[in-house]
């Protein structure tokens, strides 16, 4: 039996979190982090300084003050999320002092997931101001998008509206995918309308500069009703497929907020506006169904519940593999979309296990 002390479970988890980086959302790194401590260990004030003040001297540029630290743990103390959120699977048995048996599932925030630093958004926008402007589909466009993913005209025409579907002069028979930034965290996505694939193989072709980590959603900068819940799917065009399950099933699943990770290798690291807005809020997962999907999935469930989100997992119906085959189904797909887009009930309220 591996036994180590509470402080050092912390301490372990906190230091694989983002740094707090000014000009780069470091108010809302540390927040996290004293939160973490706070609600998601329980620790006594006085530990909690100790902790929070260690990571500070290396992971806060510049670093934060003693009357700041002791200001964002106080306010982190009040925060919504459930005491204690990462001591629940524990079993509570004690040992020595403040010792416990470690739980074999520790959620960590490996580095490899941390997002992307002040100097690297900074490169990126650099490259990202240069993009071409783009400009709104034609109606044969939009009707040639619609056929290609088998969306209704009614979902295009909501990306479009959103100025999420675009064109782009210098890349004749394309449509592209774009969430509007160039702040460094911007995506641009390519497909060629007739659905043959790029040079190198792929359907999918992304801008030079893109952000490969985030997530991509009708508007980023929304703020979410107390009520509103949080859908995540994988895969930059499934956003369009989602909001056209959403379309199917007319105002049953209005309250449903859609983001789409780019890839399977997205993080909320890299997204900390996003995270601060989704934070608390009841999130639904549908991973694609691998290895590299279902790991995904428990990442972004970790980094959603260390912000007091409760996470549950969404389940194909039996005789579909994905939101693409729903939507081709036409009338018979729509059964299947609605039970993707059913409510949480109470029992579900948990996280996903």
């Amino acid at each position: 039996m591996i036994i180590t002390s509470l402080q050092d479970r912390a301490w372990k988890y906190i230091s694989a979190m983002p740094p707090s980086t000014q000009g780069a959302s470091g108010h809302t790194a540390i927040f996290n982090v004293a939160r973490t401590l706070t609600k998601g260990f329980s620790l006594p004030s006085p530990e909690a300084f100790a902790l929070l003040a260690r990571w500070n001297e290396t992971k806060a540029f510049p670093p934060w003050s003693d009357s700041d630290l002791r200001h964002k743990l106080e306010d982190a103390a009040k925060a919504s999320a459930p005491e204690g959120y990462l001591l629940k699977n524990d079993d509570r048995r004690q040992t020595t002092g403040s010792a416990i048996k470690a739980p074999a599932s520790l959620a960590k925030a490996p580095a490899a997931r941390r997002g992307y630093g002040a100097a690297d958004l900074v490169a990126k926008a650099t490259v990202q101001a240069k993009w071409p402007i783009p400009r709104h589909l034609t109606g044969p466009e939009k009707g040639a998008f619609a056929r290609l993913r088998n969306l209704p005209l009614a979902a295009v025409d909501i990306g479009c509206q959103n100025a999420r579907i675009m064109a782009d002069d210098s890349r004749p028979g394309c449509v592209l995918l774009t969430d509007g930034r160039t702040d460094g965290r911007g995506h641009r996505q390519y497909r060629n309308l007739d659905g043959s694939p790029f040079h190198h193989g792929e359907k999918s072709d992304n801008a030079k500069g893109s952000s490969g980590k985030g997530f991509f959603s009708l508007n980023h900068s929304r703020r979410l009703d107390p009520e509103e819940m949080v859908f995540i799917t994988e895969g930059t065009i499934s956003l369009f497929e989602a909001v056209a399950c959403q379309w199917l099933c007319e105002g049953k699943a209005r309250r449903w907020h859609f983001l789409a990770a780019h890839f399977c290798g997205s993080t909320f690291a890299a997204e900390t506006a996003l995270l601060k807005a989704i934070a608390g809020h009841h999130v639904r997962v549908m991973p694609d169904p691998n290895e590299a999907g279902m790991k995904a999935a428990r990442a972004w469930r970790d980094e959603l519940q260390a912000v007091g989100c409760t996470v549950d997992r969404a389940k194909m119906p039996k005789g579909f593999q994905d939101l693409r085959v729903i939507l081709a189904a036409g009338s018979d797909g729509v059964a299947a979309a609605r039970s993707i887009l059913t409510y949480p009930t109470p029992s579900k309220l948990g996280g996903d296990k």
